[in-house]
């Protein structure tokens, strides 16, 4: 939070870069100078540090990527909210263009194209045309290509406003931090945060202590705007995600924390089991009594209420109504994995196709977390500056002198020779078998031809898995958070082959992925398919994303024992 009262965070920094970028693609600038921009925006938006902490300390050129010209535009909107470029650019086009293109799937060439022919530039606008098949007529569009924008329009719509977790999470904890500073001693994160939701609706905080003083602080923090306070509760907007801030007396915190935790579902069946009892459960604590006669039981802590329903304490990220109720009273919760349990990542990027750093520096980078091991996984031909077998046969060697180096150095680290190899649309891999069968561990990806029915879209991932030298089938679904949707694919089907072969399926952690989801990984855990939580990461800093890997993980049931990352590595090493 800088001193002006604006947060500036690392995606809204990206954002600037983005919409940058995307006006001088609109404008027909230099290819260069775009690229530029949204390899800018890219690196800011996945750093794991606060940017603006970065830029504190005069580190910001220390970011690969990031050189003079870039680093004086962040400082320029870190100390003023703004950058007078980027305002510029803004005028020079017509107001409501960079919309569409958010779209999925409607790239700068067609907006341009739209626009020039028929002069609109708003959603609203789009949609009637395509609705009266008048974009059909374009040179280039046609009939499917309508289809595909009204499809585009109505995926926008749904994620318009979507809060995802890594950008709602750190302004929480930062939240958190601010109020502890100021004093208050119980502060807890709720809501949809607290349980780990991959995408939220806003923060809620809650605070135990006298109102007056809880929501004056608040809405006087730095970052605060249109705060709006009521007799127990206020709400506003921290760098536009909408924040709750609800105050409870210490003796009822606990019960304030589990109802305002949710979900309605998990509470709901709590206030059945306690009216079951001859209890009666609600933000003030839990109760018995009748005759309009009510004792409070406890309520101070979430624990207590579990116990005396006769209840396993309930992790937040299990709270969603699936049966973990009957679970916890039966004595049958799973024991949830634990980060600290994580032995390595395997799946890592490096400089040799599109990552940023050097194997070494990203081996050094995975030491430093207390890895036992990490896979270098690069691009295979064909994506992202990816590798030739030829050039995959010189990593390999690069790999063995790193591995030698870390031996030398006293780092108890091994890195893994590895590949993010693409899948052809018939289901064949674009590497041969030869150098496939030299790697540690092969993860198999798609990354094109999206819009295959379900039927090829899974005869091709299960065709993959046939493969033996296949170890990890990558972000199955090939969802973007808020970008875009799942692929069509039969789940259980590629289940049931992952069974059979053996194949892992990736937990993918990199924050706008997170696919595998919760329900994928609890689906994956009762047909016995092992899962492999991993990063995808293109930066030392993105090591960092394993937390929300395995926030997911827990979310979907998982324990250790579930996942193949977990094991020493002369154990992995037989499995994949």
């Amino acid at each position: 939070m800088n001193k002006q009262g604006k947060v500036r965070t690392n995606a809204e920094v990206a954002a600037v870069f983005d919409e940058i970028a995307d006006i001088l693609e609109l404008k027909g600038d230099n290819p260069f100078k775009i690229k530029a921009y949204r390899n800018a925006a890219r690196v800011i938006e996945s750093l794991t540090q606060d940017v603006s902490e970065l830029a504190r300390r005069g580190e910001l050129m220390k970011i690969p990527g990031i050189g003079a010209a870039i680093s004086k535009k962040i400082d320029e909107i870190l100390r003023t909210g703004r950058l007078r470029l980027h305002e510029e650019l803004k005028k020079s086009i017509p107001e409501g263009l960079l919309e569409l293109l958010k779209i999925p799937g409607l790239g700068v060439k067609t907006v341009s194209k739209i626009h020039e022919r028929f002069g609109i530039s708003s959603v609203e606008e789009l949609e009637r045309l395509a609705r009266e098949h008048r974009l059909r007529k374009l040179p280039g569009l046609g009939s499917k290509a309508e289809e595909r924008i009204l499809k585009g329009i109505e995926q926008y719509k749904r994620q318009k406003g979507v809060i995802l977790l890594w950008r709602a999470l750190p302004l929480a904890e930062q939240l958190l931090d601010e109020l502890k500073h100021r004093g208050f001693r119980k502060v807890a994160i709720a809501g949809d945060v607290r349980r780990m939701k991959d995408v939220v609706r806003r923060i809620d905080i809650l605070v135990a202590g006298e109102p007056d003083a809880a929501l004056k602080t608040f809405a006087e923090l730095e970052g605060i705007e249109n705060p709006s306070v009521g007799e127990r509760s206020a709400s506003a907007v921290i760098s536009g995600v909408p924040v709750r801030l609800e105050v409870a007396p210490p003796e009822a915190f606990g019960a304030a924390l589990l109802t305002l935790t949710g979900s309605e579902a998990h509470v709901n069946g709590l206030k059945t089991l306690a009216a079951e009892k001859g209890m009666k459960l609600d933000e003030r604590g839990l109760f018995e009594g009748g005759g309009g006669v009510e004792r409070r039981v406890c309520g101070k802590t979430e624990e207590e209420i579990y116990e005396r329903l006769g209840l396993c304490y309930v992790p937040p990220e299990l709270r969603e109504g699936r049966n973990e109720v009957q679970a916890a009273a039966e004595g049958k919760l799973p024991k949830l994995i634990e980060l600290s349990e994580v032995r390595g990542d395997l799946h890592v990027h490096t400089n040799w196709s599109d990552g940023a750093r050097s194997v070494e520096e990203m081996a050094l980078a995975a030491a430093s977390l207390g890895y036992e091991y990490v896979a270098v996984c690069d691009h295979s031909k064909g994506t992202a500056g990816g590798l030739s077998e030829e050039e995959l046969k010189r990593q390999i060697a690069e790999v063995e002198r790193v591995n030698e180096r870390l031996e030398q150095d006293g780092l108890p680290l091994r890195v893994l020779t590895g590949v993010e190899v693409d899948i052809k649309g018939d289901g064949q891999l674009v590497l041969g078998d030869d150098v496939l069968s030299e790697l540690d561990v092969v993860v198999a990806a798609v990354h094109s031809k999206f819009s295959l029915d379900a039927k090829a879209m899974t005869r091709r991932i299960v065709a993959a898995m046939e493969n033996e030298h296949v170890s990890i089938i990558a972000h199955l679904t090939g969802r973007l958070l808020g970008k875009r949707e799942p692929y069509a694919l039969d789940i259980e089907s590629v289940m049931e082959k992952a069974r059979e072969t053996g194949t892992i399926l990736e937990l993918n952690a990199y924050p706008n992925r997170l696919d595998l989801n919760d329900e994928h990984c609890r689906l994956a855990k009762g047909y016995g398919v092992k899962i492999a939580i991993s990063t995808d990461a293109h930066d030392a800093p993105q090591l960092q994303f394993m937390r929300f890997g395995v926030a997911v993980a827990r979310r979907g049931w998982l324990e250790a024992k579930d996942v193949v990352n977990t094991l020493p590595l002369e154990e992995l090493l037989k499995v994949i």
